[in-house]
């Protein structure tokens, strides 16, 4: 997996995938496919979508936003935590 440079302070987390899909909940009907703009998108032989072209995901979230089921999650763009450091303290009370 891919990682991306950080600034000082931040936890580099690797990416992941841009699309799930919960196959129990998708009814295959398309919506998905057909509105997304990069074709990342396919329904499978027994129909339901499959994701083809992670790579080409720009995370847009038009497939989870219309997906009537609640089938699709698309992960942020960019995932950062703070890290922290011990025994660190704010100025105030100080």
């Amino acid at each position: 997996m891919e990682q991306k440079e950080s600034s000082p302070g931040a936890v580099t987390i690797p990416a992941v995938e841009p699309v799930v899909i919960f196959t129990r909940w998708c009814k295959g009907c398309g919506i998905c496919v057909e509105f997304c703009p990069r074709d990342v998108l396919e329904l499978t032989p027994e129909g339901i979508a499959k994701v083809v072209a992670p790579d080409k995901c720009t995370r847009c979230q038009l497939c989870e936003i219309l997906c009537p089921d609640f089938a699709v999650t698309v992960a942020p763009r960019e995932a950062k935590a703070r890290a922290t450091t011990a025994g660190a303290q704010t100025a105030k009370g100080a």
